[in-house]
């Protein structure tokens, strides 16, 4: 495993080697480098075993919970903890936790001379597990204080109901504790140091690779049986591990206002034989925690308990819900003293303490309830309009009622009211979380986008097994950066808005996902022959200008002005400091020409603008976005000097790394300004066979060596475009105001600049493809439309990434997306620690929190719940729903090919509410599309209709659409004009296999109705919302396929009807009603039953 810094963080700290070596190796195995100092520690009156420091000339001790997860924090961060804990000679020790590093769980095993009877009987015992396990001896081991011997080791699962350390043993079964072993983020352990009876020092492959087994019991270790063998009818627990247990149970937090209260359990917990780290680690949850200092000192006063005896901590344990063992009284000491100086131990006496008794006294036996009438009254109370006070006077009426803790009640009413608001939001979020499911599986047509061969930049992609949309991206990117300066688009003459032509682009995927082959092949390498030859010109320029100079310089009376130095232009820069790239753009505006910053790795530029020198690079790249540059006045001058440049950007970035600058939030705007495209893994695989080598590297070179030829232009829109654009303007804006998070109103704000770039740069690849140079200006309203869903496509992009960044808990529908991207990729049941397991952020939930996800997921109708309490996993139901579908099959009445379909429209509908809120884009670009072809009297198209996808989505009712689709045939017009007579039935469309697209409706020679769902690359055949069901070229050249009929549409009209449900009828209505000449009006036209399907309002 590689270590998490990029440099070495102890290069400049005082220590000696051995610290330094230990230190780094540590950091090798991503574990929080504890310092130790036990001595210095045990004079100040602390904790000897508990991580400390010296700030100045005092010691301090750490919350080392706030750092044991190491890997979460910050770079820069985790430098300046190394160097403040460890750059003091007085820290002579160092030590770690263990834990799951990102690869496997790193893991300390004790053994505990304490346990043994002599030195030599535990070299036996650890000399014969060593030879028994081969592999153990090359484990790093480190000498304890005491003699003992701590290995170093890893495993790949651990069981599930261990915690962070558990007692050990060599045989199953057995009951001797051998040590501990620790395998949590909770378990510490000293390397080096100087303790209270001895050093702490390696013995044995210090700093060495840490062996990675199975499992524990892969190697010989076995958690102790907790249960003790008494002579009793009863198995007892020891009453420090009772204690233990019940301790666990006290929410801390009820101590939070009573000083003395805490203090009394500290003595309990002495009296019941626990150990200071069990009080103190309890007491951590507290907000009203120091420091381990003080508990340590109070403790040390707790002399035989304090005068409290163990039944205050059980007393307080059995008053939230602990259930003590059953045991026997005649093997076991009474918790409770019930003597009677008066000898009377009858009635309730016998349950009163006297006197002289140690223990808070017991609450009286109270009636029982049923959780069901708890969890009812409480929900009640929820539902009713009371002030926080009533509230909370009835909420401790109840918790006296039902013998509860109050503030166990007000935890209890609290999770209430959090599921009923769950509950509430159910039907947007199952909004939101299909949105996300859909984003994962979007896709462009590029040949809308790249005219005649350039599309084969797609295949290129496609062989690197990226998304074609990757190319694209980094083409287009790349086209922008040629273009003259000071060229734009004017979009708005109300505002003289206008936008120029620079665009920012990050690729981001995994590592070894193949981003960076496809950024050489369409930017690098055709750049890099560009600039090749902008080198030969500029030697010759060079040339010409030392002969013109000289001759200039010779004679003193010339009155023309010196000879211009030539310029070398640089089609790229990699990056460089904010006065560097400045001079750059400084020298190469002046010429008009405009600059790609050209990076592998963004985040290597983002780090660099971090920098001191680079102090508000980003800023700059703020301005230069909108092409405006830089005049910037110093002493001796102007440093920057130029009105006007070009910028674009492009390179690649990890989902891991783009979450550190990312964060779900945006908030200078920057990360609005990139167009995103993310990747998701995916294995390269070369077919069998190969085909040929696909060059696209000259067509490229000669492509970009148009553009950058081109003179400055100013590009315009048509009237239609305008109109077009005036209305998504008005949109974006509406949407920006409503926008849930800042990042995404800022998406919103830059998506007209968007659009508008998006426009002219496809007219300008167009014209340039067609003619080879720009001979129209005008930018039609069918360009606009594209640049809409380009625009859109890097919208829900980015939305992904965001909601995939937010914090843990602060977005449900991003978690739950989580949850069923690891299920799918597990392709089986999943349990909490498979999360936690395959999800950093979702690591940092405890594992009810991630079961009740499953819960909701399965309420939601994703998958199905398999085992029950903490075994309890979540099953993803597969994309092609195959168990849906078996259930579906068997209900289905009628053996037609359609019911089945339509019984699952009416399923999932059944789930959510049947108007959820519409999608934004719906508005953009259909919507608009419907008002503009109304107000010219044109009429729909209903056999191009690209309708909501009826099988895997609810339909989504427009008002606009809705009752001009629906109702045109039936109602008069204002002008009590009939609806012109039906034409003859239409012969179906003619279909072509290249204009197919996803969301098409399709029907076989027997009437079975297919929906295309996604394009099969490497087969080269769309794919049907059947189950394993293609449609080749050759099916359609045939005629195997084709659209929708009026016969067709007659059939699945008596089958609605017939099952009178509304969802689906409204959905019919909205795909194939629209005027008297769609298929719906030809269909009823023919048999004048059918016109029932207008009824449905009516339909129980």
């Amino acid at each position: 495993m590689t270590s998490t810094n990029n440099m070495n963080p102890t290069n400049n700290i005082n220590m000696n080697n051995d610290k330094k070596s230990t230190i780094n190796w540590i950091l090798k195995y991503n574990r929080t480098p504890y310092p130790y100092s036990p001595q210095n520690a045990a004079l100040k009156g602390m904790e000897p075993k508990q991580p400390g420091y010296f700030d100045g000339n005092y010691f301090k001790q750490l919350k080392w919970k706030d750092y044991q997860d190491w890997g979460s924090l910050d770079e820069n961060f985790k430098s300046k903890l190394i160097k403040t804990w460890h750059d003091d000679e007085r820290i002579e020790g160092i030590g770690c936790n263990a834990g799951f590093n990102g690869e496997f769980y790193f893991s300390m095993i004790d053994f505990d001379l304490k346990n043994f009877e002599s030195l030599e009987a535990l070299e036996q015992a650890v000399t014969g597990w060593e030879n028994r396990n081969p592999g153990i001896s090359l484990c790093p081991r480190v000498r304890t204080q005491s003699g003992g011997y701590r290995y170093f080791i890893g495993f790949e699962s651990i069981p599930k109901n261990w915690g962070n350390t558990i007692q050990f043993t060599l045989t199953q079964g057995g009951e001797k504790s051998l040590g501990e072993l620790m395998v949590g983020s909770g378990g510490l352990g000293i390397i080096l140091g100087k303790g209270l009876k001895g050093d702490y020092s390696w013995d044995r492959n210090a700093c060495g690779d840490v062996s990675v087994f199975q499992s524990p019991e892969s190697v010989g270790l076995f958690e102790r049986d907790k249960v003790q063998k008494i002579n009793s009818i009863y198995d007892n627990k020891s009453i420090s591990e009772e204690a233990r247990e019940a301790l666990s149970f006290i929410p801390v937090s009820q101590f939070d206002e009573d000083y003395q209260g805490w203090i009394n359990l500290g003595m309990a917990c002495r009296a019941a034989e626990l150990d200071f780290e069990d009080w103190d680690n309890w007491s951590q949850g507290s907000s009203k925690y120091t420091n381990s200092k003080e508990t340590f000192n109070h403790w040390k006063t707790f002399k035989g308990g304090g005068g409290i005896t163990p039944g205050t901590l059980f007393k307080f344990a059995k008053d939230n819900g602990w259930n003590p063992p059953k045991r026997n009284s005649s093997y076991q000491k009474p918790l409770i003293n019930t003597s009677n100086s008066q000898g009377n131990v009858s009635g309730n006496n016998a349950l009163k303490p006297d006197n002289q008794s140690n223990v808070v006294p017991f609450q009286r036996q109270q009636p029982q309830f049923n959780i069901e009438d708890i969890e009812e009254e409480l929900r009640q109370l929820a539902e009713q309009n009371l002030s926080k006070s009533k509230q909370q006077l009835k909420l401790n009426e109840l918790a006296r009622k039902f013998n509860l803790n109050s503030n166990k009640a007000s935890e209890i009413f609290k999770s209430i009211k959090d599921e009923a608001e769950e509950e509430t939001n159910l039907e947007s979020l199952k909004v939101e979380l299909e949105e996300l499911l859909k984003n994962r599986n979007q896709s462009l047509d590029l040949t809308q986008y790249l005219p005649g061969n350039l599309a084969k930049i797609g295949e290129f992609a496609n062989r690197l097994c990226l998304r074609p949309e990757m190319g694209l991206s980094a083409f287009l990117t790349v086209a922008s950066s040629l273009l003259a300066v000071g060229s734009k688009i004017d979009l708005l003459d109300y505002t003289d808005f206008d936008q120029p032509m620079g665009m920012y682009t990050a690729i981001c995927a995994e590592p070894s996902q193949k981003k960076s082959p496809l950024i050489n092949k369409i930017a690098l390498e055709p750049l890099l022959e560009l600039q090749e030859k902008a080198r030969k010109q500029y030697e010759q320029e060079m040339i010409n200008y030392q002969i013109d100079y000289a001759d200039w310089a010779s004679d003193k009376n010339n009155p023309d002005p010196e000879p211009e130095k030539p310029i070398l232009r640089r089609y790229f820069i990699n990056g460089g400091s904010q006065a560097g790239i400045r001079n750059v753009l400084n020298t190469h505006s002046q010429k008009g020409w405009g600059v790609l910053v050209l990076t592998d790795e963004l985040a290597a530029n983002y780090k660099n603008n971090g920098k001191t020198y680079n102090a508000g690079l980003l800023e700059d790249f703020l301005t230069y976005y909108d092409g405006v540059g830089k005049i910037e006045a110093l002493k001796d001058g102007f440093l920057g000097d130029f009105s006007q440049c070009l910028v674009s950007m492009l390179g690649g970035i990890q989902p891991g790394v783009i979450s550190n600058y990312m964060n779900g939030s945006d908030g200078n705007g920057h990360w609005s300004r990139v167009n995103i495209v993310n990747q998701p893994v995916s294995p390269f695989l070369i077919p069998d066979n190969p085909p040929p080598s696909l060059d696209i590297k000259v067509m490229l070179v000669d492509f970009y060596k148009k553009l950058s030829q081109l003179p400055r232009l100013n590009l315009t829109l048509d009237a239609k475009a305008k109109a077009g654009f005036t209305r998504i303007n008005n949109k974006c804006e509406l949407y920006r105001v409503g926008a849930k998070t800042q990042a995404l109103a800022s998406l919103w704000g830059k998506m007209p600049g968007k659009i508008g770039r998006f426009a002219a740069m496809i007219h300008i690849i167009e014209q340039v493809w067609q003619y080879g140079t720009v001979q129209s200006l005008v930018v039609g309203k069918a360009t606009l439309d594209r640049a809409v869903k380009l625009a859109k496509f890097y919208y829900q992009e980015s939305y992904s990434l965001y909601a995939d960044c937010s914090p843990v808990k602060e977005e449900l529908a991003p978690q739950l997306m989580k949850i069923i991207s690891i299920a799918e990729k597990r392709q089986t049941a999943i349990g909490a620690s498979d999360v936690k397991r395959f999800d950093r952020e979702l690591s940092k939930l405890a594992p009810d929190d991630i079961r009740a996800y499953f819960i909701q997921l399965v309420e939601l109708g994703y998958g199905e719940l398999v085992g029950k309490g903490c075994s309890l996993k979540f099953q993803i139901i597969d994309k092609n729903r195959q168990k849906i579908d078996k259930k579906i099959d068997a209900e289905t009445t009628v053996d037609n090919g359609l019911q089945p379909i339509i019984d699952k429209i009416d399923k999932k509908i059944d789930k959510i509410s049947n108007e959820p809120q519409p999608n934004p884009w719906d508005d953009i670009t259909h919507i608009d599309d419907v008002a503009e072809n109304a107000e010219q009297g044109e009429k729909l198209s209903i056999l191009s209709t690209n309708p909501t996808n009826a099988y895997t989505e609810p339909f989504t009712a427009s008002t606009d659409l809705s009752i001009n689709c629906l109702f045109l045939s039936i109602i008069p017009s204002d002008s009590d004009e009939r609806p012109p007579e039906p034409t003859p039935t239409p012969d179906p469309e003619p279909l072509n296999f290249d204009d197919l697209k996803e969301g098409d409706i399709l029907f076989d020679d027997e009437g079975n109705l297919h929906q295309i769902t996604k394009f099969d690359t490497r087969n080269n055949m769309w794919q049907s919302h059947r189950q394993d069901r293609y449609i080749s070229r050759n099916d359609i050249s045939t005629g195997q396929f084709h659209r929708a009929t009026v016969e067709d549409i007659t059939k699945l009209i008596k089958l609605v009807i017939k099952g009178r449900n509304k969802i689906q009828a409204q959905w019919l209505c909205g795909v194939y009603g629209g005027d008297a000449n769609s298929l719906m009006a030809l269909a009823i036209d023919s048999n004048d039953s059918l016109i029932e399907i207008y009824d449905f309002d009516y339909w129980e």
